[in-house]
């Protein structure tokens, strides 16, 4: 099983000075499409910037998310300490209310090319009942491949980068590795409370950045893209449980 801790968006396009021309159009459009989903909904120290935050305090977990609105950006943070399932995110509110208002604003302030979007995810997947020895079974591995036989070196982190492209030039860089205890703290802005025994003993955490460059956005959204991008992230996801020693259908 794979869990999600962190997801960040962010769709780019050319300056569209409107944009600063109008932030009580912006606040009156995200306000029109969250149904008081968010908390806070204003200006920040970015005189250009509207933002959209939304943080909740529960007994077991904590979320905190936001949706930012800049002159030639629009881009959303979404975090969950103890993890959620993949498509359990894709479905969820945050993203649903994300898209509706990214929709919203396109539409009304007429941006149609796209520079660039993307979507970046932090997860872990796979269990293991000895981190500490899967760690060091995958660092003997790594380092026979990546460090030279004549060179004593005492590796205590071990990492596979990816970079590369599927189809309709759609790109993606993987980064992972096998898992470790303090993987999800450096995936979240904020401290972690507590963990479960999966964030404990994954067998591999990855950093997942995909993306497409210039692209109409007319027909489509946010939400249908990363739809669209899921089969793709499935495929990374088991090139990092692979990685770690794993079969690939932890994915």
């Amino acid at each position: 099983m794979t869990l999600l801790y962190r997801a960040i968006f962010r769709v780019d396009f050319d300056q569209c000075f409107e944009l600063a021309d109008k932030p009580g159009t912006i606040i009156q459009t995200i306000l029109d499409q969250s149904k008081d989903y968010w908390e806070i909904v204003g200006p920040t120290n970015n005189h250009y910037q509207i933002n959209a935050a939304r943080k909740l305090a529960a007994a077991r977990n904590r979320s905190a998310e936001n949706f930012a609105v800049d002159t030639n950006a629009i881009s959303g943070n979404f975090e969950m300490d103890e993890g959620v399932p993949l498509d359990s995110f894709i479905g969820g509110p945050y993203l649903n209310v994300c898209n509706d208002a990214l929709s919203a604003i396109v539409e009304r302030f007429g941006i149609k090319n796209i520079n660039r979007i993307g979507v970046r995810l932090f997860m872990t997947g796979g269990v293991v009942t000895d981190s500490v020895q899967n760690r060091k079974k995958v660092a003997a591995r790594f380092k026979e491949l990546a460090v030279p036989g004549d060179i004593t070196a005492n590796v205590a982190d071990v990492a596979l980068v990816l970079v590369g492209g599927f189809d309709h030039d759609t790109e993606f860089r993987l980064h992972c590795g096998p898992g470790a205890d303090t993987d999800v703290a450096q995936f979240l802005q904020q401290p972690i409370a507590e963990r479960t025994e999966n964030t404990m003993h994954h067998k591999f955490s990855a950093d997942i950045d995909i993306y497409q460059q210039k692209i109409n956005f007319k027909g489509t959204n946010l939400l249908k893209w990363i739809k669209a991008k899921e089969p793709y992230i499935k495929d990374l996801l088991a090139m990092a449980d692979k990685s770690a020693g794993g079969s690939g259908d932890n994915a």
